[in-house]
């Protein structure tokens, strides 16, 4: 197989894991597809895509990279170790930093009256969304480990 197909291969294999074992990453990937739908049915302009679409794989890097910190961190010391707990700490503040400022964002693009013109002309759609979103979030945790 050649070099970069079988790089491929593993960077897909790594995506699925963490997909598989990580709830965080399950539940960014279902808000990220509900922001995407409420940008779909708001209109937004393609500067607001791009915007969403960066913050969104912000999040998601940030998160998978969290995640494999965490693996190899427990991996090398499974016991409790205050160097190794502030590693994951700080890895996961970035996550949550991440998110924060996608947050922002969101409030900037959906929080303009055209926007919210938009969203408010389908009331419907809005509604079958606000339904499925706890179901949604709830079955993305997944399996307790």
């Amino acid at each position: 197989m050649a070099p970069l197909k079988r790089s491929f291969k593993f960077a897909k294999r790594g995506l699925i894991v963490a997909v598989r074992r990580e709830r965080n990453i399950r539940v960014h990937l279902t808000i990220a597809g509900i922001v995407m739908i409420c940008a779909l049915l708001g209109r937004v302009e393609a500067w607001a895509w791009v915007c969403l679409i960066l913050c969104c794989g912000m999040v998601l890097a940030a998160e998978f990279v969290n995640t494999a910190i965490e693996t190899l961190c427990d991996r090398v010391q499974p016991s409790i170790d205050p160097h190794i707990r502030d590693c994951k700490d700080i890895a996961a503040g970035c996550v949550l930093l991440c998110a924060a400022l996608s947050v922002a964002v969101g409030c900037v693009i959906f929080l303009r009256p055209s926007v919210l013109r938009e969203l408010a002309g389908r009331p419907f759609e809005l509604a079958v969304l606000a339904l499925v979103c706890p179901f949604l979030l709830y079955y993305s945790r997944g399996v307790k480990k």
